[in-house]
């Protein structure tokens, strides 16, 4: 028996189930060239069906499965989007808008928004957890975390803009992730409807801080750019309507909603008691939070990132208190007035688009 699988292994050109690709076809490029070119209904060879088989069945052996030196591509009909390898191998590709000039920027160069806030919540989050992302983005956080936490986890994002919806649901798709469940929603405190600006995609803006809530005005300064494309609908709805039985951890970045967020999920939140990860930019932690029996602590300052932790779990996590991100240990009064702030969410817009020129 063991024979003839090594005898089978050795006509794909593999040394052993664990061993390395030998044929000179066998690369991230020859595999997506195979299985393009097969044909169900006319490929029925023996050898093409075992080159194509052997591709899906061991591509995450394929020597340049991850890494910078896969193909890479811009499309779009009405806007345009880059299809880009991960830096750090997980997740596979991002799909991102071109014009997003923040986020997705940085998503490009270093396969997150911020690697160190994602290193935060990896530390929070174990295998076969169920993750809550409020204000997903394209997925930045979420999708690498629904890497994190395997097939046996679970990852609700929330999106409420419809077209990075779209996106972020790309790159769920892009990436064959099978525990992630995306929503086209805002999350507030009540359900309704509301008609907002939808951010440019043809133009250079901040993507991420385009809030549902109070929109602010267009702005195209040195240190920042917002700009609008157009209104929709935006449907909100309560956390708790969606009855997520299980959570285990939340972020949340909604642009001034926090509050909003919490109370239309407070039923969830009592019934799970779960790790909550927000941007909060006050210089005292969320106060309902702390009504509500946590503890939270001022982790990453100049993302205004606070991590609060039930009260009855806070032994399991003490090593928040000492431990140094980057800017130093975390404390419970923040500190935020006397650290630089973040030059990440205020990059300076593209030079050739300060007239507000658009494709």
């Amino acid at each position: 028996m063991q024979s003839s699988v090594l005898l089978a292994l050795a006509g794909l050109g593999l040394s052993s189930p664990s061993g390395a690709w030998h044929k000179p076809w066998a690369t991230h490029a020859g595999c997506a060239a195979i299985v393009r070119r097969f044909d169900w209904q006319q490929n029925t060879s023996e050898p093409q069906y075992r080159r194509f088989h052997a591709c899906l069945t061991r591509r995450k052996d394929l020597p340049d499965w991850a890494g910078q030196n896969r193909p890479s591509l811009i499309s779009g009909e009405h806007y345009p989007v880059s299809v880009v390898p991960s830096v750090s191998g997980v997740p596979l590709y991002w799909i991102t808008p071109v014009y997003d000039y923040v986020v997705s920027n940085f998503i490009r160069k270093e396969g997150t928004y911020e690697p160190m806030e994602l290193e935060v919540f990896r530390n929070l989050v174990k295998e076969g957890d169920v993750v809550c992302d409020m204000g997903s983005h394209v997925g930045s956080y979420s999708i690498p975390l629904a890497f994190h936490v395997g097939p046996t986890g679970r990852v609700h994002a929330f999106e409420p803009f419809r077209v990075v919806f779209q996106l972020l649901t790309g790159n769920v798709a892009i990436n064959g992730l099978a525990n992630f469940y995306t929503h086209n929603v805002a999350l507030g405190e009540t359900s309704e409807t509301l008609r907002v600006q939808s951010p440019a995609l043809r133009r250079s803006s901040n993507i991420g801080a385009t809030s549902v809530y109070h929109q602010a005005k267009e702005v195209y300064g040195e240190n920042h750019v917002l700009q609008y494309e157009g209104e929709e609908n935006v449907r909100v709805e309560t956390l708790d309507s969606f009855q997520i039985e299980v959570v285990h951890f939340m972020k949340i970045d909604v642009e001034g909603a926090l509050d909003k967020v919490l109370r239309g999920g407070q039923q969830t939140i009592e019934r799970n008691r779960p790790i909550v990860a927000c941007e909060h930019g006050e210089p005292t932690a969320p106060e309902l939070l702390v009504a509500w029996s946590y503890r939270c602590l001022l982790l990453l300052p100049v993302h205004d990132l606070w991590v609060c932790v039930p009260e009855e779990k806070w032994w399991r996590y003490r090593w928040l208190e000492t431990t140094d991100f980057g800017y130093g240990p975390a404390t419970e009064a923040s500190t935020v007035q006397d650290l630089q702030r973040e030059v990440r969410r205020n990059t300076d817009p593209p030079q050739l688009f300060r007239n507000g020129q658009s494709i």
